[in-house]
């Protein structure tokens, strides 16, 4: 059974309980299912259903469910996939949605910024950095998105930091307790490593 790519699917009776960023209590069934499909081609190495649910899944589920609050937290979503490991390679993929999805529809605050820094961080680390050759294949629009989503939350980070006389009291802390963040000498040593 694969997911139905062609339909956005209706709002089911039966929930999965639990929490979120948007502190509501319930994950849409049609949610769990595409999260634990998308975990299952990810571990499985299933390209065309990752393709297929990278490019039109998500998206569609973001506008049904997700239009207007954020994806339910990784914490949550590590639960119903019954993921242990929080760096395994889902978790950190599904991070990068997570927080491309915040960038693109709600206003990211300072913590979402750091965050989303060092999950690029360590997904750059996990296929960089490997002593053998990582056994994960992505689409390449993927791929391209992932670069593409670095490098537009690095600019707009130095944006947000030019801006720094309308941040609170406790954002100036954050900035100043983490200087190293989103400088451009954190992730930047990756890609000589792939020499």
């Amino acid at each position: 059974m694969t997911w139905p790519s062609h339909q956005v699917p209706a709002m089911p009776s039966q929930m999965y309980h639990g929490y979120s960023d948007t502190n509501e209590s319930e994950v849409a069934e049609p949610v769990v299912n595409f999260l634990k499909w998308f975990y299952h081609f990810i571990e499985k190495n299933e390209i065309y259903h990752v393709e297929n649910m990278y490019e039109d899944g998500f998206y569609k589920i973001s506008e049904f469910y997700y239009k207007d609050k954020p994806w339910p937290a990784p914490e949550l979503v590590q639960d119903i996939v019954e993921e242990k490991y929080e760096a395994s390679i889902f978790m950190i993929l599904y991070r990068e949605l997570y927080y491309r999805h915040i960038y693109a529809r709600l206003k990211p605050s300072l913590e979402h910024r750091f965050d989303s820094y060092n999950n690029y961080c360590d997904l750059f680390s996990y296929l960089l950095t490997s002593d053998e050759p990582v056994k994960i294949e992505l689409p390449n629009k993927w791929l391209w998105d992932i670069i593409d989503e670095f490098v537009y939350q690095f600019q707009s980070f130095q944006q947000f930091k030019t801006k720094a006389g309308k941040i609170n009291d406790e954002e100036k802390s954050m900035l100043r307790d983490d200087d190293n963040v989103l400088e451009g000498n954190g992730c930047s040593k990756y890609p000589d490593t792939a020499n």
